[in-house]
């Protein structure tokens, strides 16, 4: 049965762990607003990023970019086991900032796999560290010094993008209108109003820009949401309306294929505070 587990830190905000025992599911297109750096412990995974796909073999290390589009799947049948340490952008641009002593934003891991047994062991201690109970100031010690390996190791200067067209900007339009109106039924009609593109225009250059179609992109938005109605403990099939998907089956259904299980199982793991 697929399982995963998500553990937080009352000492580390914007830090957290995503553990996958067994997992067999195929991650659709998406993005990280975080940095995601893991471990496959069993098994091997799939990660491709436009046509480039990179095989990360068990016990192997490896990262993914905020904001980079990728999908991930398993390397076999039987499933793979991983854990991922993910650093929200803020909490990574002060360790950063920190370690290299230079622009945050400039740091950009070029590809995902890291064959880097040293950096392995490191991080496991970390992880075992963090797992472990201990003081915040030990725990943010061990997390910097893993850090400063892995950045001082592999990261590079992120390359320049290219100059903007008009195009970005109704983009940023369309995303902004998403987040504001996650909960009603969007129309690609309307997104392309509000955008000042045609249909097609904004689709092909949603695509483009953010990685993801705009319905992607709007599922994953609600998926969000709906996570932190969860944890403070709403209802599911009301969580499944409030953030606009037709049912609780369809909740159901898109929670597991982006979060990796369903709905309730999540629920039982982080049951609300009391």
């Amino acid at each position: 049965m697929d399982r995963v587990r998500f553990t937080t830190w009352a000492g580390l905000p914007g830090v957290h762990l995503v553990q996958g025992f067994q997992v067999k599911n195929r991650f659709p297109r998406h993005v990280h607003a975080a940095l995601c750096i893991g471990i496959v412990e069993r098994g091997s995974r799939f990660i491709c990023q436009g046509k480039k796909t990179t095989v990360i073999p068990e016990q192997t290390l490896f990262v993914i970019n905020p904001g980079e589009p990728h999908t991930c799947a398993p390397g076999g049948p039987e499933g793979h086991s991983y854990r991922v340490l993910c650093l929200n952008l803020e909490k990574m641009q002060d360790l950063s900032g920190q370690i290299a002593e230079k622009i945050p934003q400039s740091l950009y891991f070029p590809t995902p796999l890291l064959s880097d047994p040293a950096l392995k062991l490191k991080m496991q201690q970390c992880l075992a560290d963090l797992e472990s109970p201990q003081a915040k100031l030990e725990q943010e010690e061990k997390l910097l010094s893993f850090l400063a390996s892995l950045i001082m190791r592999h990261a590079k200067p992120a390359p320049t993008p290219p100059k903007l067209r008009p195009q970005p900007a109704a983009v940023v339009r369309a995303c902004e209108y998403i987040r504001e109106n996650y909960g009603a039924n969007l129309a690609l009609q309307h997104l392309s109003r509000v955008a000042g593109l045609s249909p097609f225009h904004l689709h092909r250059s949603f695509v483009k820009i953010m990685g993801i179609s705009p319905h992607d992109f709007l599922v994953r938005i609600r998926i969000e949401k709906a996570l932190k109605l969860l944890e403070k403990g709403g209802d599911m099939s009301e969580v499944a309306l409030d953030t606009g998907f037709v049912d609780q089956s369809h909740f159901s259904r898109c929670f597991k294929r982006i979060i990796g299980i369903p709905p309730g199982r999540y629920f039982r793991l982080h049951p609300p505070p009391r």
